[in-house]
């Protein structure tokens, strides 16, 4: 699970072909840019809240 959390953080950082890369890698991530985008500011409030 860390990794994951990571890893969105760094792609919040590559943007745009960072988002598509989530959704190549992980398929079962929401579908669109929007709820990828909600999915990661939930992951880095947990983070930030650790």
């Amino acid at each position: 699970m860390e990794f994951i959390l990571d890893f969105y953080l760094d792609v919040n950082d590559l943007g745009i072909k960072g988002h598509l890369n989530v959704n190549e890698l992980y398929p079962k991530a929401p579908a669109t840019a929007h709820q990828r985008d909600e999915a990661m500011k939930k992951d880095q409030v947990k983070n930030s809240n650790n």
